[in-house]
């Protein structure tokens, strides 16, 4: 039981990381692209 709780919340919070990874890198590929264009 203790097991299957620590899986789920290692795979909400790795969940959340990509998430907030995958925003980070979209966020700075968007000002690139300003920087770029100006």
């Amino acid at each position: 039981m203790y097991y299957l709780l620590l899986v789920f919340i290692h795979e909400k919070i790795l969940k959340i990381v990509a998430i907030y990874i995958n925003y980070n890198f979209m966020f700075n590929k968007d000002m690139l692209f300003r920087i770029y264009l100006v």
